[in-house]
């Protein structure tokens, strides 16, 4: 098991370079600071070890802060597309439950509707169904 970076401080075998900090304050609330960890020395540049609570993260380089942005950035438009998925679902269930409530009221009354009732029924559920197909386009 890997030990923690705040264990890894204490025994001195911390990788040189800086890190985010939760410093414990003598006057108030903890804050988080950055402070690079010197090996040779087995102390941080600025500040006193006594004032350390937690070593948090290492600060990354340039280019893992891009690459981490980047990967962001993409889990990002994966998440949007899910959420446009999931709304066009919802649309598209919405319109057959309704569909297929006011069919049933079709095949029950059927024998009580004209020719030309039934055929203005089924009309006006293509028409919405269209209004639905149609509000599925305007999710993007």
């Amino acid at each position: 098991m890997t030990k923690s970076l705040t264990e890894q401080w204490r025994e001195g075998t911390l990788e040189e370079k800086f890190y985010y900090i939760l410093f414990a304050s003598r006057f108030g609330e903890d804050y988080v600071a950055i402070d690079m960890f010197i090996s040779d020395e087995k102390d941080f540049m600025y500040s006193s070890c006594e004032d350390v609570k937690e070593v948090l993260a290492p600060v990354p380089s340039y280019e893992e802060f891009i690459q981490q942005r980047d990967f962001v950035k993409d889990h990002l438009k994966v998440l949007i597309e899910n959420m446009n998925l999931k709304r066009k679902l919802e649309i598209a269930t919405k319109a057959f439950e309704e569909l297929e409530i006011k069919s049933d009221k079709l095949y029950r009354g059927g024998n009580d509707w004209s020719l030309v009732e039934q055929l203005d029924f089924i009309k006006a559920k293509c028409q919405e169904t269209l209004y639905h197909l149609e509000e599925m386009e305007g999710v993007k």
